[in-house]
């Protein structure tokens, strides 16, 4: 039973994503070709006949797949519980690993941002290297980075802000 709903989950994830999908290349077609599966859509939900043919299809569809999930799930069930079990060993491996190395050193704010500068190539603007040092991630108890950033690129020589308050690192 348990297994069962962690494949079920799984599926609706993807059908999820596929609707998804769907949605952004159907956004991506022109007004005029949106506008006609539209119309071309409403024209078959209202026609009887072709509504007919639609829930015939569909009935037959979820017959189909029902008589194929009462096939497939004690294997399903088979493989969400081994994938469980690969899993529990897999994060027991990483805590190990992760206890046997040396913790690891904190990164001064002062290199990752001098990273930040060299690797954009161009002047950033002080809120921009804000941005990137935490998405680099530089993490802060204070409230205040940019203030304590300014401080540290200004104490810096390697540091130059231009007069338009960019800063670089020729």
């Amino acid at each position: 039973m348990f297994g069962g709903s962690i494949v079920t989950v799984i599926a609706i994830e993807n059908v999820l994503a596929l609707l998804k999908l769907a949605s952004e290349l159907f956004m991506r077609l022109p007004k005029w070709m949106q506008l006609s599966l539209i119309v071309g859509a409403g024209i078959l939900i209202l026609n009887p006949d072709s509504r007919a043919v639609i829930n015939k299809f569909l009935s037959d569809a979820s017959k189909k797949l029902s008589i194929a999930y009462t096939e497939l799930k004690p294997l399903l069930a088979e493989v969400s519980q081994a994938l469980q079990t690969e899993s529990a060993k897999a994060n027991t491996s990483l805590k190990n690993i992760k206890d046997a190395l040396p913790p690891q050193q904190r990164v001064s704010l002062k290199i990752i941002a001098r990273s930040v500068c060299i690797a954009a190539g161009a002047p950033l603007a002080l809120s921009e290297i804000e941005r990137r040092v935490f998405l680099n991630g530089y993490e802060t108890k204070s409230k205040s980075l940019r203030i304590y950033l300014r401080k540290v690129m200004n104490e810096d020589p390697s540091f130059t802000q231009l007069e338009d308050g960019r800063w670089i690192v020729p």
